[in-house]
Parts: C-alpha cells; structure tokens; sequence
C-alpha cells in the first residue's frame, strides 16, 4: 500500500505590506503567484514579518484543504491549523531559510530535512526553551515509572511489560505507531524524539491501545 507523503511549504504575511497581523483563527488562505501549489494534507507553515530589521514569527502550522488556480494568482486554502505564535529570529534552521530567501510574499516549498524538524519541534513545543521540554520529559517518565514500581496490584510480568511501553519499546508503543501513523494525535509532530505513548485514562486499562495515544512531550 503506497502511503501519501505531505510535503512542506511556507506561507508568508508581510505585516508592513498588508497594513494588518495575520489572522490567528484556524483557517485562511494565502495569495500566491508561484506555479507549485500543495495540496491536500500538505502542511503549510504560516509566517509573519515586521518592522526593519524584520522581527519574524512563526504563526500556525497548518493543513491545506485545497488550492484554487487563478489567471494571476491562486489561492491556498487551510481550514485547520495549530496556533504556535512563536519568535523564530535567532534559530539556527531559520537562518538558513533567510539564507535560502523564503521569505516573499506567497507560498514556497521546502524540502530541507533539518529545517522541517526544527519546525516541527518548534510546533510540538510551542516554544518552550529546549531544557525545560528535557526536564518535563525525564520527569513525567520518572514518576510514571515509580508508579509502576509501586503498584502492588499488578504481577512482575505486567510491571515488566509497562516498564518496556512506558520507555517507548514493545508491542504497546509499536501498536500506537500503527494507530497514529506514527505522529502525535493532537499536533501532528513527527518527531520520533519527542513522541511518548500515552495512557487518556493513566494505567486504569494497562496495555489497551484504546486507552491510549501518541502525544508529544508538550501535549502530556
């Protein structure tokens, strides 16, 4: 079975040109002239610039509904999306975009692999300084597998079991993958790195899927 692969673009709003922010809602559009439109399921990373020197802002990761092909110019269209709203100045895969020359009025692909991650942590985090997603994450899998050490009521087969799904291993977190296409199920990231399999209702239904889901270190 051959898997749809989305591929990336961004979207950039010139506050000083439109005379207005972007529109921080879940759907829009953006105007472009560029030939290569996405498509549906593609992603489309909302840009926002300001000022000289320019001070840029990562807006919304968003998912493409359609495109609409024009004379002179064509619309892209999104009717859902995150709200990250996060100042990207500074970051090393955003310098590398100015670098690239991205940042025009409509709508461009990137197919940087490192870029795309960086965003995508960026999203996954909303912004959080990358030491505190670390301690969040160390600390959430600390006292998740205290619990497990502690319960009484389950058999050292079960503890060893929630050992391994807790730590991302085993047929529970393999299970997961498979449900959510290997992403989180509330944002969308991809980031193996940042991915936990997650319990909705804790350890109340032990190594059911269905209690379950894939989440991002920020979403637990």
């Amino acid at each position: 079975m051959n898997e749809t692969v989305s591929k990336h673009f961004i979207g950039y709003h010139s506050t000083d040109i439109q005379g207005r922010p972007m529109w921080r809602g879940p759907d829009g559009w953006f105007d472009t002239k560029k030939p290569k439109l996405p498509q549906r399921g593609d992603i489309l990373w909302c840009f926002e610039g300001e000022g000289r020197p320019a001070q840029f802002r990562l807006v919304k990761r968003a998912v493409v509904s359609h495109s609409k092909k024009g004379r002179d110019w064509s619309k892209v269209h999104f009717d859902t999306s995150l709200l990250v709203d996060a100042l990207v100045n500074g970051l090393p895969w955003f310098a590398e975009l100015q670098r690239s020359q991205f940042f025009s009025q409509g709508v461009i692909q990137i197919r940087n692999e490192e870029t795309i991650d960086g965003l995508e942590q960026l999203a996954a985090t909303r912004g959080l300084p990358a030491d505190l997603i670390s301690r969040l994450a160390a600390r959430s899998q600390a006292d998740d597998l205290a619990e497990v050490e502690n319960d009484a009521t389950i058999s050292e087969t079960e503890r060893a079991a929630l050992r391994w799904a807790r730590l991302g291993q085993g047929g529970f977190r393999d299970k997961l993958d498979r449900l959510w296409g290997e992403a989180c199920a509330v944002t969308g990231c991809s980031i193996r790195e940042l991915l936990r399999a997650s319990h909705i209702k804790p350890w109340c239904t032990r190594l059911t899927t269905m209690n379950a889901s894939t989440l991002t270190t920020a979403c637990c």
